[in-house]
């Protein structure tokens, strides 16, 4: 591939990864390499995919979906974890279970020291697929989907738009033997943002609430208005 054709992108790599830059032959792909970290940049039909491979040796994930592999910034696509600021309990007279920081933990323990090797798959207008600045990648380790492994585990859920089907799948499964987080029965990620914009949402907040406990509150709120 000509430089030409990346652009000021493709400077900017380079010079973030302080690496050798080697080139194919072909005019389809270029790799980057520092180390144990290589970005490959593919253009099929004159659009960009991206493939990062790195260690994964950073301290700690950011929360749940989202984490530093080498340079990139990597939000795990189709799948969605619950909010830092969203904990779960069983019932009002049990103790708070901060499942958040229970997803982010899982996270770290599958990739802590591994390999990991992220696709980024090109959107509508052909460049690399990105939210808020971050990547959206469906990563791997050992082969294995990292995504939908966490989502098999019942530490992620399937995004709201469905956007991979097989997520859905995993989900209803750990769904119905209450693994990890769904024996709490969480309010979905969505939910709970849209929520947070009202006052009902601060207030369920403050109290822990998720799930059913949520819906128990509103309903008496609803039923105390109505005397």
């Amino acid at each position: 591939m000509r430089r030409s054709q990346l652009g000021v992108g493709w400077v900017v790599i380079a010079l973030q990864m302080a690496c050798t830059v080697a080139m194919a032959q072909d005019d389809s792909k270029a790799t980057v390499g520092a180390h144990d970290d290589q970005l490959s940049i593919l253009r099929p039909d004159n659009k960009i995919k991206l493939i990062i491979s790195a260690l994964y040796n950073s301290e700690e994930p950011i929360d749940g979906d989202t984490f530093w592999l080498s340079i990139f910034k990597i939000r795990l696509k189709g799948v969605d974890t619950l909010e830092t600021e969203q904990n779960c309990r069983l019932d009002l007279e049990s103790e708070t279970v901060h499942c958040a920081e229970q997803s982010r933990r899982r996270l770290k323990e599958l990739i802590s020291g591994q390999k990991v090797d992220c696709e980024v798959q090109p959107d509508k207008r052909g460049k690399p697929s990105m939210h808020h600045n971050r990547y959206l990648a469906t990563c791997y380790v050992n082969g294995v989907d990292l995504n939908g492994t966490l989502v098999k585990e019942g530490w992620a859920f399937a995004d709201e738009k469905g956007t991979v089907p097989e997520y859905l799948v995993l989900q209803s499964e750990a769904e119905s033997v209450n693994r990890g987080m769904h024996k709490f029965k969480p309010e979905k990620p969505w939910d709970f943002r849209r929520r947070g914009r009202s006052k009902q949402g601060v207030e369920a907040s403050i109290l822990n609430l998720s799930g059913p406990l949520l819906e128990d509150m509103c309903t008496n709120k609803c039923n105390d208005a109505n005397k």
